[in-house]
């Protein structure tokens, strides 16, 4: 199973690739604002470097909480929106 993970709830924003149980590629950007100027290219980031697509996920997941409002919301809506995207299922 192929997952597509990312963590926008505070100042540190996280994005992981995982086959399975094994990290593929990771980033992690520590930002004081911005989330949102900055998680779709770490996504595209860790995709390209583990040679896959978004369409190749089989699973997307995020934090829902607690944090940053806005921080929720911006990783929230891309959940929704890479969902919408693709017809794959998520976790948060």
């Amino acid at each position: 199973m192929l997952t597509l993970a990312f963590d926008t709830s505070s100042k540190t924003l996280s994005v992981a690739l995982l086959r399975n149980r094994t990290v593929l590629h990771h980033v992690i950007l520590h930002r004081e604002q911005n989330h949102s100027e900055v998680l779709l290219p770490a996504i595209d980031e860790a995709c390209r470097l583990s040679n896959v697509t978004v369409r190749d996920m089989d699973l997307f997941a995020c934090t829902l909480g607690p944090g940053s409002f806005t921080g929720l919301r911006i990783g929230v809506g891309t959940l929704k929106g890479l969902m919408l995207a693709t017809g794959k299922p998520a976790a948060g």
